[in-house]
């Protein structure tokens, strides 16, 4: 009689555990999974995004080499944007069909998921026309190296995977902790001799005070340690949100400098424009370009480059307000959003703060090497120069290049050319 108590009773709890168990597991599947493809498309938005918008500075950096039909000057182009920007293919076609530049990545070895991948994020090239006052000039198309994001992706759902798996078996070992030792109260209770012969014989409800004693000290002890239990796995989720929020950093800032990239910059721009337009308030982005970076890497190395690049990005975030967003776009390319602004005496006089910048002295080496931190810099004004986030950057991309070509070192708004004394 007692064995056929004890395991009706063990086989209740078991089916509680395994039910805990199908539950627990098919959630964390469902999680994962979510994840997972949320990812994925998060992924794909930006990086197609990312495509358009490099597509289109190429298109505006080689207008002039299709006008004068340029290929030296177009190869250059492509050239020094396919390292920079981890493109597969980039290719200037003229309007009568002629190939006019063309570079391509090296060809490499690659698997059935990296073909995968790559046709998943980039389902075919991106192609922009090159346009003068209304008229073709050509069209540029570019395809997508999708290698680095890959590995992100690939690395942000093995951490996932691994949280969740360590989740699970916690919570498997603490379910299979807790049966055990509610069951071996169980069959202690049913085996007091004492107790029953009371119950049975006597009709007596009364028990001795050391039994209650004894039983509640017992579920006391069980109950810490479940709490311990509980608070064990309220770590863990905490860790998982932590390495969760480490995934989102990584997603939306440069590892070089630590600024806001390229898809992060675009996202707050749209979001400052929106603000701005129904509130009818105003706001500027300021492109900005070294003028002699490519000589720093030329002569002193990557290694000097790269932290001439880290103390521009410094000197850029120092020059501005707290709130406004300061992002690398890539290589030795910075944009600035001032939002919001109370007119464009405000970015003007921003403009100047970052070109009267202090010389810069990078120890590289055991020697010192100063450098004067020479920028380009082109405005653009929401309302006046642009209705959406795209228009505002191709229009201080242009009013950038417009300072280059003027000597640098200086700032130029969309509407006009204002030079600053060194």
């Amino acid at each position: 009689m007692k064995q056929t108590k004890t395991q009706k009773t063990r086989t209740l709890f078991t089916a509680l555990h395994q039910a805990n168990l199908i539950g627990a597991v098919v959630s964390m599947i469902v999680a994962g999974v979510t994840l997972s493809i949320l990812t994925l498309f998060t992924l794909w938005a930006q990086v197609n995004a990312n495509l358009e918008l490099v597509a289109r500075t190429i298109a505006y950096s080689t207008e002039a080499a299709l006008m004068f039909d340029d290929g030296v000057t177009a190869q250059e182009i492509l050239a020094e944007t396919l390292e920079r920007e981890n493109l597969e293919m980039a290719m200037v076609v003229s309007r009568s069909g002629k190939v006019l530049a063309h570079a391509e990545e090296e060809e490499r070895e690659r698997n059935g998921f990296d073909h995968f991948m790559n046709r998943l994020l980039f389902p075919g090239d991106t192609v922009i026309p090159v346009m003068n006052g209304g008229e073709s000039l050509g069209k540029v198309a570019i395809r997508g190296d999708g290698a680095i994001l890959r590995v992100f992706f690939l690395k942000m759902t093995g951490a996932i995977l691994v949280c969740l798996i360590l989740t699970g078996l916690s919570a498997l070992w603490v379910t299979r902790k807790a049966e055990r030792q509610i069951t071996s109260q169980l069959d202690a209770l049913a085996k007091n001799t004492f107790l029953r012969h009371t119950l049975r014989t006597q009709g007596e409800t009364r028990l001795h005070i050391s039994e209650f004693q004894q039983i509640n000290t017992q579920f006391k002890a069980l109950l810490a340690e479940l709490d311990a239990k509980n608070a064990e796995l309220l770590a863990r989720q905490m860790r998982l949100e932590d390495v969760n929020a480490s995934l989102n950093y990584q997603a939306t800032h440069d590892d070089l400098t630590g600024l806001a990239n390229r898809a992060y910059f675009n996202d707050c721009l749209e979001r400052a424009i929106a603000l701005a337009r129904s509130g009818g308030g105003k706001l500027a982005v300021l492109y900005l370009d070294s003028d002699h970076f490519k000589s720093i890497n030329d002569r002193h190395g990557h290694t000097v480059g790269d932290m001439y690049l880290v103390q521009t990005a410094q000197s850029i975030r120092q020059a501005v307000r707290h709130s406004d967003l300061v992002a690398r776009l890539g290589g030795d390319e910075f944009a600035v959003l001032l939002s919001p602004i109370d007119s464009l005496a405000n970015a003007r006089r921003v403009a100047r703060k970052i070109l009267d910048t202090p010389d810069i002295v990078l120890t590289h080496e055991g020697r010192e090497l100063p450098f004067t931190l020479r920028l380009s810099v082109g405005i653009a004004i929401f309302p006046k120069t642009g209705h959406d986030g795209e228009s505002l950057i191709l229009a201080a991309d242009h009013a950038m290049y417009r300072a280059k070509k003027a000597g640098g070192h200086r700032y130029c708004e969309a509407a006009g050319n204002f030079p600053v004394e060194e």
